[in-house]
């Protein structure tokens, strides 16, 4: 099967393991989400934000996900949560995975931005327009091992 092609689109069955490794991770922090419910609308919201879709807002995020919007709602806002529990097992996760040999790779992502009502959003230098412009800027330190595969790759 390989690795995604340079278009970035998966194929159906690439689609349906990301989806599968989604939920896999997403039942990792179950005992922190409690009802299964919650598991249920964490893994839809979780999808959400990973697909296409300029705005990230509860609306557009359901219609994109075929969900209720009134219960992502609900669980964004309303959801009980163990915060430092679930912050726990990210990092125990992290550091059973970060054991084989790898790398941390520093990452800058710039998102423009229309407005300011998003976290975060200035006047600054936008390396995805390449001037300044109203952005959201992101740093990422992901763990990269050998173990460690793009969607859809053979293992």
């Amino acid at each position: 099967m390989g690795v995604p092609s340079c278009t970035g689109m998966l194929t159906a069955k690439q689609a349906a393991q990301v989806r599968e490794q989604l939920q896999d991770y997403v039942e990792e922090f179950a005992a922190e989400f409690g009802r299964s419910e919650r598991r249920h609308w964490g893994g839809k919201y979780l999808q959400g934000l990973l697909q296409e879709g300029e705005r990230k807002s509860i609306e557009p995020l359901a219609a994109r996900v075929e969900g209720d919007e009134q219960a992502l709602q609900q669980f964004v806002n309303q959801s009980p949560r163990e915060h430092e529990a679930g912050l726990w097992r990210l990092r125990d996760g992290m550091r059973r995975r970060a054991t084989a040999p790898g790398v941390l790779v520093l990452d800058d992502t710039s998102l423009p931005k229309q407005g300011r009502h998003s976290v975060g959003v200035a006047r600054q230098y936008c390396g995805a327009l390449g001037k300044i412009a109203n952005c959201q800027s992101i740093v990422t330190w992901p763990w990269a091992a050998p173990d460690l595969r793009a969607a859809g790759a053979q293992p």
